[in-house]
Parts: C-alpha cells; structure tokens; sequence
C-alpha cells in the first residue's frame, strides 16, 4: 500500500491510500472530510477520519434533547473536526444535565450540529450525522446509549477518549447563500 500525502485547496492534508492490489482497481482513493452544516449553513463541519462513513458506529442518546431532535451522533478519537461558526453571535451552546458539555444550536435556524466539550487548550466533539452531506452513506445499525449513572468526572473522561478532537472556528462573516450547504454547496472560502 502506497501513501501520499495531498494538500486540498480549503487547507485539509489528507493521505491517498492505492489501493489496487487490495482491491482490484488502481485508483487512489482521496480521504476528504466529510463536510456539512446547519441549514442555513451558519455552521459548518469537516470531519477528518480515516474511516468511511459505513464504518462509523452511530449513537442514538436516550436523553430527551437528543430524542427530541432525532439526533445520531458518531465520533472518531483518531480523527479531527473542525467547526465553523460564520455568525458567532447566532450560535447557541446549550447545557443541560450535568452540564459538561456545549450543545451547539444554530440559533438561525435551529438545528443542533454538535456537542463538545473543552478540556483546557483541548476540545472533542460528537457530530450529529444528520447535518452531514453524506448522511444516506451512514448505514451502520443506530446503538441506543443511555449515561444516566455517569458523575461529571466519569463523563467527561468518556467523551475525551471517545470523542473527535475538535476546533471551533468563529469567522464572524456572512456565509454567501444561506442555505447552499444543505443542497450539497459550500459557502466560498476567503
């Protein structure tokens, strides 16, 4: 297997993997983000992994915030994701509970993105697959998870382990067609 490192022009390295004798095709296969957004595209996400969308375990929380907006969440501790928030202002971090976590809501349009936590100089987040262009390639079976019985401690010990190392970009600039993501465009980039 031959790996190559390839630079995309919105600032992501990612690598080509060949795969042609593995697989029987001699094409490369470019790992890109796995991109998406609110509705109105004020929040962005670029999910960094290494795994296909097939691969990713999907979580369903039992909590009443996540049943109540029909989230399913998946996460990769070896991957990265960076979120960008175009209207800071119009972001809302929703706590709840114990409190040991920012529920990201655009507070424009409403759809909850994200949930992250931030450790000193570190942050993880769990994304909600459902604002991500290649939502349908998610296909795994959804895991009901309840963490009732957790202490702050024990939870934020979880999400650190379990969770995408994240980065929160706040840009404070109007993204150009308001709901271009959700239609499979990207805002262009400065």
């Amino acid at each position: 297997m031959k790996l190559e490192v390839v630079h995309f022009p919105w600032g992501y390295w990612r690598r080509v993997r060949s795969e042609g004798a593995m697989s029987g095709r001699d094409t490369p296969r470019i790992e890109a983000p796995l991109a998406g957004c609110c509705h109105c595209g004020n929040v962005e996400l670029a999910l960094e992994t290494n795994m296909r969308p097939e691969e990713l375990s999907l979580r369903a929380d039992t909590c009443s915030f996540c049943r109540k907006h029909g989230a399913r969440t998946t996460s990769d501790p070896s991957g990265r994701v960076v979120i960008t928030v175009h209207r800071p202002e119009q972001l809302l971090r929703y706590r709840f509970g114990l409190r040991t976590a920012d529920f990201l809501v655009c507070g424009h349009c409403g759809i909850y993105v994200a949930a992250v936590i931030a450790e000193g100089s570190s942050s993880y987040a769990t994304v909600n697959v459902n604002t991500l262009d290649a939502v349908d390639r998610f296909t795994r079976p959804l895991m009901p998870v309840t963490y009732e019985g957790e202490s702050a401690p024990e939870r934020s010990a979880r999400r650190k382990a379990r969770w995408t190392p994240a980065l929160i970009v706040e840009e404070g600039r109007q993204p150009s067609e308001p709901d271009s993501c959700g239609s499979g465009g990207r805002p262009p980039r400065p």
